[in-house]
């Protein structure tokens, strides 16, 4: 995401109108973001309201803790085999 000097470095002309206070929103993306990071490897973030989560290592955790009938399903599932 452009910040705004960096927008009117590129286009000098640009016209900027006075908006909403997005002082909340940020606030609020922040705290989402912080909660989402404790599920998993914070993988990307894209803006105020888009992030990804990695919870590849939180799946395989459970998965390692859980009986041995669905650690095999799991095993056939991924393409790991298990018997």
């Amino acid at each position: 995401m452009t910040n705004i000097d960096e927008a009117l470095k590129q286009c000098p002309e640009l016209i900027l109108l006075p908006g909403e206070d997005l002082t909340p929103y940020r606030d609020a993306s922040k705290s989402i973001y912080k909660t989402l990071a404790r599920f998993g490897t914070a993988a990307e973030r894209l803006g105020m309201d888009e992030v990804w989560v990695d919870v590849t290592d939180r799946c395989k955790a459970v998965v390692d803790a859980a009986p041995s009938g669905l650690q095999q399903a799991a095993a056939r599932l991924s393409g790991g085999g298990g018997q």
